[in-house]
C-alpha cells in the first residue's frame, strides 16, 4: 500500500511538473511576444529622440546665426551710425561762431551735455552688455552640465559593454552550458514571472517616455518657428540700419559743409 501511495505521489509530482512546463512555455511565448512590442516602442522612442535631438540641435544653429547676426552684425553697424551722428553733433557745435561770452558759454555747456548724453547712452549699452554676457556665461554652464551627462552616459555604456565582455567569455567557458544543465521547470517559470513583472514595468516607463517626446517635439517645432521669425526680424532691422547708414553719411556730409 506504501508503494501504491508513492507511486501515486510520483504521478502526481510528474503531473504538477507537466502543469508548471506548460504554464512557464505558455507564459514565456507570451512574453516574446510583448518583448517585441516592447523593443518596438523602446525603438521609436529612440529615433524620435534623436530626431528631436536633431531639431535642437538645428535650433541652436539658428540661434547662433541669429545672434551673429544681431550682436555682431546689427549692433556694431547701429553702434557705428550712433557713434558717427554723435560726431556730427559735436562737430555742428564746434562749427558754431560764438559773438559774445554768451554764446562762448553757450556752445561749452551744449558741447558737454552733448557729451554726457553719450556717455550716458553708453552706460545703457554696457549695462546691458553685462546682462548679455551673464546669460552667456548661464547658458555655458547649461552646456558644461550637459557635457558632463554625456560624459556620465558614455561611461556606463563603457561599463556596461565591459561587463558584457567578461559574462560573454564566462558563457563560453562553459558557464551557459551549466545553467542549461541546473536549469529546472521551477526556476524557469520563475524567471518567466519576473520577466512579465519586468516587461510591464518598463512598458509603462516607455509609454511615459513616448508621450514626454512627442510633447518635446511639438514644443521644438513651435521654438522653430519663433526663431525663424526672429531672424527675419534681424534681417528686416538690418535693412533699417543699412538704410539709416546712408543717411548718416548724408548728415555727415551736411556737417563737414559747415566747416567750410
Amino acid at each position: 500500500m506504501g508503494e501504491n501511495m508513492s507511486d501515486t505521489e510520483t504521478e502526481a509530482n510528474k503531473s504538477d511538473e507537466k502543469s508548471e512546463v506548460n504554464f512557464s512555455a505558455s507564459q514565456i511565448k507570451e512574453n516574446k511576444r510583448l518583448i517585441f512590442e516592447l523593443e518596438a516602442i523602446v525603438t521609436d522612442n529612440f529615433a524620435k529622440s534623436m530626431l528631436s535631438l536633431a531639431d535642437v540641435e538645428e535650433n541652436r544653429a539658428l540661434l547662433l546665426r541669429n545672434f551673429t547676426s544681431s550682436f555682431m552684425g546689427n549692433r556694431s553697424l547701429a553702434l557705428d551710425n550712433e557713434e558717427d551722428l554723435h560726431r556730427n553733433r559735436l562737430l555742428m557745435i564746434d562749427a558754431l561762431e560764438a559773438e559774445n561770452d554768451v554764446q562762448k558759454d553757450f556752445k561749452g555747456a551744449l558741447t558737454n551735455s552733448t557729451s554726457l548724453d553719450q556717455i550716458e547712452y553708453r552706460i545703457a549699452v554696457n549695462e546691458t552688455l553685462s546682462k548679455i554676457t551673464e546669460s552667456l556665461s548661464t547658458v555655458n554652464a547649461t552646456l558644461k552640465e550637459i557635457n558632463s551627462l554625456i560624459m556620465e552616459a558614455n561611461e556606463n555604456v563603457v561599463t556596461n559593454v565591459d561587463e558584457m565582455i567578461s559574462e560573454n567569455a564566462a558563457w563560453i567557458d562553459g558557464q551557459l552550458e551549466q545553467m542549461k544543465n541546473a536549469a529546472n521547470s521551477k526556476n524557469n517559470s520563475g524567471i518567466a514571472q519576473s520577466n512579465s513583472l519586468r516587461i510591464e514595468k518598463l512598458r509603462d516607463i516607455s509609454k511615459a517616455h513616448s508621450e514626454k517626446i512627442a510633447e518635446f517635439l511639438s514644443r521644438v517645432e513651435s521654438e522653430t518657428s519663433e526663431i525663424l521669425d526672429n531672424g527675419s526680424n534681424i534681417a528686416e532691422r538690418k535693412s533699417r540700419i543699412m538704410a539709416s547708414r546712408e543717411k548718416v553719411a548724408a548728415n555727415q556730409k551736411r556737417t563737414a559743409d559747415l566747416l567750410k
